[in-house]
């Protein structure tokens, strides 16, 4: 049994080192897309105000997504894991979506002419 651990691991050793100095074989993807410009205006009100209201609002989201996720847990093992999808929703909804705000969640949209 030594024998065979000591010659399967000289085996997988030797395929990592030959395999490590080739490139990726990935040559038929597309390069990436450049990063959109982000706004290179200077910081306004609304920044400045989305900086202060992350100082409230991340500490209640990890608070919220907390007890959603709690909560979720126990309605799973009380029903046996027949609510899944439910269960799911809720932790989507609660832990997965936008956590820090910007100066664009405040802004207010343009008014149409």
């Amino acid at each position: 049994m030594a024998v065979f651990r000591r010659v399967s691991s000289i085996f997988v050793m030797a395929m990592l080192i030959l395999a490590g100095p080739f490139p990726p074989l990935a040559t038929a993807q597309e390069p990436a897309s450049p990063a959109p410009a982000s706004r290179a205006s200077r910081p306004d009100g609304y920044d400045v105000g989305a900086a202060f209201a992350n100082v409230v609002w991340v500490p209640l989201r990890v608070g919220w997504c907390g007890v959603s996720a709690g909560f979720g847990l126990i309605v799973l093992a009380a029903t046996v894991g027949t609510t899944r999808a439910w269960v799911a929703s809720i932790f989507d909804q609660a832990c997965l979506d936008k956590w820090l705000l910007n100066g664009d969640d405040l802004r207010p949209a343009p008014s149409e002419p």
